[in-house]
């Protein structure tokens, strides 16, 4: 599909990343990396065809489950791990960001996207340096009964982040999702239980939204956001003709 991709036969390559999706979910999940993968480079192939609604539709979704595993790998995740996914995720970044700034007015969903995007990885990465799971840990000393439920609830992350990443194995594929599911619904109990005893957990969980920002800034100011990127080429045949050198951006909101 790469193949077909770089030389520009974009209808032998789409059947093939298809395809490749469709296995991917089958055997791993629906939120599994090699998953969000496969959606972002069919998002690539879509950019490159010029059909930018479904690029937008396809980096959406892989752009969602990336989230979903940086939660995992910044809060369970050893840092070699943490630092590996880091740049896998920064190239997703660059390439949604360029396709924004490409379509500029254009299309506003795809530029809340990107924007979005941005801050929220700028964040988890902001976690990672300041180790907040520490940090919360710190904080919960002195009550014994959050603590513990926080304690559970990073046991919970870790092994789902151990189930996803190792795969289904050689488990019957029901019953691999069931764990997951099972994980999935465990993560979620506890995440409402400490967060109704602890604000600076709720806080750390809650995934940034731009309403959120737009709303804690007063009426006669503005905020500007400085976006590094490198610019990315969908139709480029190898990666000097991708990516172009680091660039800024500012977005004014």
């Amino acid at each position: 599909a790469v193949f077909y991709q770089l030389q520009g036969s974009y209808a032998k390559a789409e059947p093939l990343y298809l395809r490749s999706l469709a296995i991917w979910e089958k055997v791993l999940g629906k939120e599994h990396p090699d998953v969000a993968n496969s959606l972002n480079n069919l998002a690539g192939l879509y950019w490159g065809k010029g059909d930018i609604t479904r690029a937008t539709d396809f980096f959406t979704r892989g752009l969602a489950v990336e989230e979903k595993n940086l939660q995992l790998i910044y809060a369970v995740g050893s840092e070699q791990r943490k630092q590996n996914y880091a740049q896998t995720f920064t190239g997703r970044t660059d390439a949604v960001v360029s396709l924004a700034l490409q379509q500029q007015t254009k299309n506003p969903t795809l530029a809340k996207l990107a924007l979005t995007t941005t801050l929220r990885r700028k964040g988890r990465v902001m976690d990672a340096m300041t180790d907040t799971v520490q940090t919360l840990r710190t904080q919960l000393a002195e009550n014994p009964e959050t603590k513990k439920l926080f304690d559970e609830w990073l046991d919970v992350q870790q092994r789902l982040a151990t189930l996803v990443y190792r795969g289904q194995g050689d488990q019957k594929f029901e019953i691999y999702q069931q764990q997951i599911k099972q994980l999935e619904a465990d993560k979620e109990r506890l995440e409402e239980q400490v967060s109704a005893k602890s604000a600076e957990f709720r806080k750390e969980i809650t995934p940034v939204e731009l309403a959120d920002i737009q709303a804690q800034i007063p009426p006669d100011a503005a905020m500007v956001e400085i976006v590094q990127y490198s610019p990315y080429n969908p139709k480029g045949k190898n990666d000097s003709e991708q990516w172009g050198q680091s660039r800024y951006a500012a977005v004014v909101f």
